[in-house]
């Protein structure tokens, strides 16, 4: 009899142990209700410590809201979640099948795993074919939608992206997320008009916001359209007000002002982009130089510029014979005024006077065929064509003129 007694106890015990694991199988309505409500108390704790990024308290108390209810789809989700805020993909992988597995119908676990192999494992062919099975699933997951749009569109696929982000719209044309997301995406295609009508749209809900900020600066700036100045300029001071360090923001309102006509304030910011790259790129000088060139015709001063540029390290013979370039075209424009001049003072009969001119125009073509001739000693095929023809040119003006300088002409 004792031994029954023990035994039963022992029964007991283990049945004790184990019997939550089982519970909504063999327990009352009201017993299966009192453990959900605890699995909520659980999952309530968990969501509080995942918000607060404590993640693996998180998981312990999503665990503990699973163990009471092994169905409860909003504890895996989440779970999955805090598995990615630990870096731990594959825990959060077989989180997202179970949800999958206990309802295929809730699109939400396709839908994780869609993005967890889209974007985290950057497996595109994988993370699409689970964003459609989510949309297959659930044809009105927006969300999931807007994940497949994101995911074609880093993976390079335009025009599949462009298809479902107007998908996404047209179910949800209000969403400014989507329209943000859209518009960067519009940007990076070079449909600038078309992004500069999504962000701006947007602007005023991330006004914080300076990756789009940036974007529709650059998209007022490539879209041609002079009404879209004012924009750029708006959003070229937030940046400059946030960081009035960065060089780039200067170099960005000087474009402004220059499509704006106003010359000297984009000079102005031109010398200040120069003194905030201090020497660490040549672009402030070379875009400083182009607008002396051919905005303001002052040679003089362009190739003083110049002249610093050359100074400093290039980042590739591109650039630097670009300038070599630039810097011949400054003597060639100069000697081209002489020459003028110096027919000016023939047709006046001041004949000494012009051939001092037509000297100085020689003078001035041999400078500019120096200049180009540097250029073609750099590996750059695109400046170096312009070089040669340049110098061709130059040859045969020089001669012209140079005839004119000895009165033979």
């Amino acid at each position: 009899m004792r031994k029954n007694i023990k035994a039963l106890i022992l029964i007991g015990a283990m049945t004790a142990g184990f019997g939550m694991l089982g519970a909504q199988e063999n327990t009352a309505p009201e017993t299966t209700s009192t453990l959900r409500d605890s699995a909520k108390v659980w999952y309530s704790i968990g969501k509080d410590y995942f918000i607060k990024k404590r993640y693996e308290d998180a998981v312990r108390n999503f665990k503990k809201a699973l163990e009471y209810d092994s169905t409860f789809t909003e504890a895996y989700l989440d779970m999955a979640r805090a598995y990615l805020g630990l870096g731990n993909m594959d825990s959060a992988e077989v989180a997202y099948k179970k949800v999958a597995q206990i309802d295929p119908h809730d699109s939400r676990g396709w839908q994780g795993l869609g993005f967890l192999y889209g974007i985290l494992k950057k497996d595109v062919d994988k993370g699409v074919e689970y964003y459609r099975k989510a949309l297959e699933v659930d044809p009105e997951n927006n969300d999931a939608r807007f994940g497949l749009a994101s995911l074609l569109d880093k993976a390079g696929r335009a025009a599949e992206a462009d298809s479902v982000y107007l998908q996404a719209l047209a179910k949800d044309p209000d969403n400014p997320g989507i329209k943000r997301a859209y518009g960067l995406f519009l940007n990076s295609q070079g449909r600038y008009a078309e992004a500069v009508k999504y962000l701006k749209e947007v602007l005023p809900i991330f006004e914080d916001d300076e990756d789009l900020r940036k974007a529709l600066l650059d998209a007022c700036l490539k879209s041609g359209e002079k009404e879209n100045l004012e924009t750029a300029l708006e959003d070229v001071n937030y940046l400059i007000q946030k960081d009035s360090t960065n060089y780039t923001h200067y170099l960005k309102r000087a474009d402004i002002y220059e499509k704006l006509g106003k010359y000297r304030l984009a000079l102005k910011d031109y010398d200040k982009a120069i003194e905030l790259a201090d020497g660490y790129t040549p672009i402030p000088y070379l875009k400083k130089a182009n607008l002396l060139v051919d905005k303001l015709k002052d040679y003089a001063a362009a190739r003083a510029v110049l002249r610093d540029a050359l100074k400093l390290e290039f980042p590739n013979d591109d650039l630097k014979a670009a300038a070599y370039d630039l810097l011949g075209d400054t003597y060639m424009t100069s000697a081209k005024v002489a020459r003028k001049e110096g027919d000016d003072l023939r047709k006046r009969g001041l004949e000494k006077e012009a051939r001092q001119k037509y000297a100085e125009a020689v003078e001035n073509y041999d400078k500019a065929i120096a200049e180009y001739q540097k250029a073609l000693s750099l590996n750059s095929p695109k400046w170096v064509e312009y070089a040669r023809k340049q110098i061709a040119r130059a040859r045969k003006v020089r001669q012209k003129a140079w005839r004119k300088s000895q009165g033979i002409e």
